[in-house]
């Protein structure tokens, strides 16, 4: 019979995290709790005739990443306003921002340049890599500008929505 010695795979769990937590710009205490409940569901669901636990664990693993890209993409979601069923856009967007005082004043005109590209194509949802592509053909930007610009938005992006998005009524 195979144990589940927690001790055996904590360390192997916090690395998976520690990579996920950097790839995603994400806090690692969220990400590793992720990846400790992962563990959990894997020996819920481990039948020891199909293969090795750490096989299994190391497959379901997988779903670390899948939450890293889904707390990403949460951050780049354009902002709906509530009750509504339109999006507002990049000028109402600054112009609320304005109003409740906020930091976006302090963005940098490249961070700044990106925000008003992700309001302004119309699109729901973005992947880092298209935009990041987006801003190599169109401005020359080399990766370490972009990566370095983008963390500055996520920065941003992570602080507003936190404090002002519950306050955004209309």
């Amino acid at each position: 019979m195979e144990t589940y010695d927690f001790k055996k795979y904590q360390a192997w769990i916090k690395k998976q995290a520690w990579k996920i937590s950097k790839k995603y710009s994400l806090d690692y205490q969220d990400v590793e709790s992720q990846g400790y409940l992962i563990y959990v569901e894997t020996i819920k669901k481990h039948i020891p005739e199909k293969g090795s636990f750490f096989t299994f664990l190391y497959h379901r693993m997988q779903h670390l990443n899948t939450y890293g890209k889904k707390q990403c993409s949460l951050r780049l979601k354009l902002l709906w306003v509530e009750n509504f069923d339109f999006l507002i856009t990049y000028d109402e967007f600054i112009s609320r921002l304005e109003l409740y005082d906020t930091i976006a004043t302090e963005l940098s005109s490249n961070a700044q340049l990106i925000l008003k590209y992700l309001f302004s194509s119309g699109k729901k949802k973005y992947s880092r890599t298209a935009v990041k592509h987006y801003f190599k053909e169109n401005y020359q930007w080399k990766p370490k500008k972009f990566n370095s610009v983008w963390e500055e938005l996520t920065v941003w992006w992570d602080i507003f929505a936190h404090s002002k998005i519950k306050n955004y009524g209309v």
